[in-house]
């Protein structure tokens, strides 16, 4: 073979060989990016998972605020727009229960959610089952008994009757209601009139949209343990169609105040990393 052929080779054979040894130390190097993610995120005391730079949460625009804020506005003003249906539902609930044994167990017992007693016993599971998320279940847990305390001392504005105490064949329904500030009035401040708002139905929201910051994938699930224990207020006479309404729209408005505010937190310590 002619030496230039024998160059020729040589040549080629380096050039393999450097690109070969450019390949093995790329993936060396990834493997190395790739154990130090994962004992970062072993050793991390954060109770969030790790996240690269493309998956760091946004921090709550101002858009956000206002879609609560707007929504809570609007359920409230919705709240008194259905109060010509509140006999009527509450006639069509009344009485014997026309639901299914079973289907009615499951809405009784979905009171749970909304209950002070209930949200504590699940806040302390949360805890068992997530100690390292325990500043979002903290979080979940205060937003939901600050939207009950809201609600509770709007209770106080206006007394209303409970369908259970009231004449459900009245005509007008604003013979539901009592005198404002019933708590300063001469009759007893009893709880026959608390109705308005739905204090269950608030903190319910409330702990939903909690929940939903601190675990996000479980966010439909929630809303759906939140209406059904709305539903329940209803069904068992204790609340008007518009209480339940008042205490989602107060629920709302809460959250626009606390969670933004705990999400921008959660953002900068991820990005504090």
């Amino acid at each position: 073979m002619p030496p230039e052929g024998r160059r020729r080779i040589r040549k080629e054979r380096g050039e393999f060989r450097s690109g070969a040894k450019i390949q093995q130390q790329q993936y060396v190097a990834s493997t190395d990016l790739l154990a130090e993610q994962t004992e970062l995120a072993q050793n991390s005391r954060s109770p969030y998972p790790p996240y690269f730079p493309s998956e760091l949460p946004q921090p709550v625009a101002p858009m956000t605020k206002l879609r609560f804020l707007l929504l809570g506005i609007s359920l409230l003003g919705c709240a008194f727009v259905v109060l010509p249906l509140d006999l009527r539902i509450a006639r069509a609930l009344s009485g014997e229960s026309r639901l299914p044994g079973d289907l009615k167990r499951l809405v009784r017992l979905s009171e749970v959610f909304a209950h002070g007693l209930g949200v504590a016993m699940l806040l302390i599971t949360a805890l068992v089952l997530d100690w390292k998320n325990r500043r979002g279940v903290v979080i979940a847990g205060a937003n939901a008994y600050l939207c009950g305390g809201i609600a509770n001392l709007a209770k106080m504005i206006i007394g209303r009757s409970r369908p259970h105490e009231t004449d459900l064949s009245l005509s007008n329904v604003s013979d539901s209601f009592g005198s404002w500030l019933p708590i300063l009035g001469e009759q007893p401040w009893t709880h026959a009139m608390q109705s308005f708002p739905s204090a269950h139905t608030a903190t319910g929201v409330g702990f939903a949209v909690g929940l939903a910051y601190a675990y996000p994938q479980g966010r439909v699930w929630f809303a759906c343990l939140a209406c059904l224990a709305a539903f329940q207020r209803m069904e068992c006479g204790a609340h008007f169609f518009s209480d339940v309404v008042a205490g989602a729209a107060i629920a709302l408005l809460a959250c626009t105040i606390v969670i933004p505010n705990q999400t921008k937190l959660i953002v900068a310590e991820h990005q504090s990393r």
